[in-house]
């Protein structure tokens, strides 16, 4: 497996396509267990007060971090949002535009999708567009 092949994984896998294990905040690919993502603990995550995100019905918002390993070996890292009570968990947009890259948007489809995936709905929310 290579970087390339992996990044593809990423972008183009449907959330169904991951386990979640709620205990240990991690997805695992089905389709090849040695790729994963890692959620930091929740006691690791601290708050988050841009505008966008404090917006909801539910005003906390909290830094979330994500590794993505295969095997052993850290293949990425990436920081988001867990906005509105930990509803949802959005990528941080580009704050001069309101934007997010697709890949961004497709890691958290793959992150909101074990708990019911309303990232749409929250982007919406969050007047934050994909690129």
């Amino acid at each position: 497996m290579n970087y390339q092949k992996l990044k593809e994984i990423l972008e183009n896998s449907d959330p169904s396509e991951w386990l979640y294990f709620d205990k240990y905040n991690q997805f695992t690919y089905k389709n090849d267990v040695n790729l994963r993502i890692v959620r930091s603990d929740f006691e690791e995550n601290t708050s988050f007060n841009e505008p966008w995100a404090t917006k909801h019905p539910d005003h906390n918002a909290t830094r979330v971090f994500l590794t993505v390993y295969y095997g052993q070996s850290i293949i990425g890292e990436k920081m988001m949002v867990d906005v509105d009570g930990y509803r949802a968990t959005l990528p941080i947009p580009k704050l001069t535009t309101m934007t997010v890259s697709q890949a961004d948007y497709r890691l958290a489809l793959i992150i909101n999708g074990s708990h019911g995936n309303r990232l749409d709905e929250y982007l919406k929310r969050s007047d934050i567009t994909v690129e």
